[in-house]
C-alpha cells in the first residue's frame, strides 16, 4: 500500500491513468471528420495570429481524429513544424523518471527510505533526505540550483548533484512540499548509480523502447538531434528567440524531447502495464491523466479523459496563452460539446518612456522565485521578467502573451512601485517588488563546480 500511495503522490498531478481495457473501435467516420473540422476551425485562427506553433494530436476511442502541425520549427531558417518535429516536453520528463524509479523500486534495488548520503556522502543533510522525498518534492532542494549562465552549457546528472550540494535547502527535509526540478536531477543520478548506466540509456531501455517511442530522447546541445525545434516567445512583432539554454541541466526533470505520437505510445504502454505492476497499480482507470510542461519557450501537455475516451496531446515551441485555450477547449470539442471561438486579446504595443522603464525595472517576488524585470529589444520594446515576456500597452500596463493576462504596475501612496498585479480584477494576485540585495541572496549558489 505504501508503494502505491508513493507513486501516486510522486507524480504530483503529472500522471493520471490510462489503465482501462483496450479502446473500443470507432467506426463513425463522418462524426470523426466533423469533429476534426470543428477542431481545425478553433485552432487555425490562433495559429494564424502567431500564437500557436507546434503539433496537435487528438485521439478518440483509439482512432486519430485530428493531427496537424502549425508554425515553424526554426523561424530564422523558415523550417515548418511537422508531426516528426521534436519538442522539449519539459516537466513531462518527470513521469518518465518516475517509471524508471518504479522499475528499481519494484526490483528491490532502490529502497524508498534509503537516504541519499548512501550515494553522495558530502551532500548537506544527505542523511535526512530520502529517495521518497525526492520523488514527492519534499527534500528541501530548491527548484533551480544553477544560474542562467550555467544553464547554457551541457551538464550531466553528476554535475547537477554538485550544483545541488552547493545550494541552501529551502527547509528541513520532509517538513513540507516544494516543487523541485533539481531534486529530480539528483534522483536521476541515483538511478544512474543503481542501474549502472547513464540516464539516457535507462530511459531508452526501461521506458522508450518497450513503448515503441522511437522519436524521444534525452540529449544536450553537443549532440545532433534530428528534427529538434528551436524555442520562442511572443514579442511585439512576432516570435522572438528564447534565451540560449542547454536543457540537460534539467536531466531527469525537463530534459527530454518528444512528439505527440511518441507520448501517445508511452500512454498506451502505461495502460498495458508495460512499465511494471507497481506503476500500473498507481493509475486507476477512473482517473484523468494530465501531464504538462513549460520551459524556456517550449510548452507541452497530454490530457486523457477516460470517461469520454478522448486523448489530446500538444507539443510546441512558442510559449503563448493560446495553448491554455487549446488545452481547455479541444477536449470539450472532441467530447461533442459546443465551444465558442477562442477570444484573443487585441492589444496595441506602445513605446514606454525611459523614466518609466527605470522606475519599473527591478526584482519581484513571484512566489516560488525572485526574478528581475528588465527592458529589452530595440528601444526597450518589451520587458523580460525571468522567463516571461511583458509587452507595454500603456504607461502602467503590460500584456503577457504567455497567459493572455494584463499586468498592471501597482504604486503605493508615495508613488513608489509596490508590485505587479497579474490580472484585471481587484483580487488578482500582486507580486511584490523586493530589494536588489535580497534578489541576489535568493538566487545565488555556493560557487562553481
Amino acid at each position: 500500500m505504501r508503494r502505491r500511495r508513493l507513486l501516486t503522490t510522486a507524480a504530483l498531478a503529472l500522471a493520471g491513468c490510462l489503465c482501462r481495457p483496450a479502446y473500443p473501435a470507432v467506426t463513425d467516420a463522418p462524426r470523426l471528420l466533423a469533429i476534426g473540422q470543428k477542431i481545425d476551425a478553433y485552432v487555425e485562427p490562433l495559429a494564424g495570429q502567431g500564437y500557436l506553433s507546434g503539433s496537435l494530436l487528438v485521439v478518440m476511442g483509439g482512432v486519430i481524429a485530428y493531427e496537424k502541425s502549425f508554425g515553424l520549427a526554426d523561424y530564422e531558417l523558415k523550417v515548418p513544424n511537422t508531426s516528426s518535429t521534436r519538442f522539449n516536453i519539459a516537466s513531462i520528463t518527470k513521469p518518465l523518471t518516475v517509471f524508471i524509479a518504479a522499475h528499481f523500486i519494484e526490483s528491490g534495488e532502490l529502497p524508498l527510505k534509503a537516504t541519499i548520503d548512501r550515494w553522495f556522502p558530502a551532500f548537506p543533510s544527505g542523511n535526512k533526505i530520502t529517495v521518497e522525498m525526492l520523488l514527492r518534492h519534499r527534500s528541501g532542494i530548491p527548484h533551480r540550483v544553477t544560474t542562467p549562465a550555467q544553464e547554457t552549457v551541457p551538464h550531466s546528472a553528476e554535475d547537477m548533484v554538485k550544483f545541488a550540494e552547493r545550494a541552501d535547502l529551502l527547509f528541513e527535509p520532509g517538513a513540507r512540499e516544494s516543487y523541485s526540478s533539481a531534486g529530480y536531477s539528483v534522483l536521476a543520478r541515483i538511478l544512474e548509480l543503481v542501474g549502472g548506466k547513464p540516464y539516457e540509456e535507462l530511459l531508452r531501455e526501461i521506458v522508450l523502447a518497450p513503448a515503441g517511442a522511437v522519436n524521444t530522447a534525452h540529449t544536450d546541445s553537443m549532440h545532433i538531434l534530428t528534427g529538434r525545434a528551436s524555442s520562442y516567445f511572443v514579442g511585439p512583432g512576432g516570435p522572438i528567440p528564447a534565451p540560449l539554454k542547454d536543457m540537460s541541466f534539467l536531466v531527469g526533470a525537463g530534459s527530454v524531447y518528444s512528439t505527440p505520437r511518441d507520448l501517445l505510445a508511452i500512454m498506451r504502454a502505461l495502460r498495458a502495464g508495460t512499465f511494471g505492476q507497481l506503476v500500473l497499480a498507481n493509475y486507476p482507470p477512473d482517473k484523468k491523466l494530465e501531464w504538462s510542461g513549460i520551459s524556456n519557450g517550449y510548452r507541452a501537455f497530454a490530457v486523457h479523459d477516460p470517461e469520454a475516451d478522448v486523448t489530446v496531446i500538444f507539443t510546441g515551441n512558442v510559449f503563448a496563452g493560446a495553448i491554455d485555450l487549446v488545452r481547455r477547449d479541444v477536449p470539450k470539442i472532441a467530447a461533442g460539446e459546443n465551444v465558442a471561438a477562442a477570444r484573443v486579446p487585441l492589444v496595441t504595443p506602445v513605446a514606454m518612456a525611459m523614466n518609466l522603464r527605470l522606475k519599473y525595472e527591478g526584482a519581484y517576488n513571484l512566489g516560488n522565485s525572485i526574478e528581475r524585470l528588465e527592458f529589452s529589444g530595440p528601444g526597450g520594446r518589451f520587458a523580460r521578467l525571468g522567463d516571461w515576456i511583458l509587452i507595454p500597452v500603456s504607461e502602467d500596463v503590460f500584456f503577457s502573451p504567455q497567459d493572455f493576462a494584463m499586468v498592471k504596475v501597482v504604486l503605493d501612496s508615495t508613488g513608489k512601485v509596490r508590485g505587479l498585479r497579474w490580472g484585471e480584477s481587484d483580487d488578482s494576485p500582486v507580486f511584490a517588488r523586493v530589494d536588489s540585495d535580497k534578489a541576489t541572496r535568493t538566487t545565488r549558489s555556493r560557487g562553481p563546480i
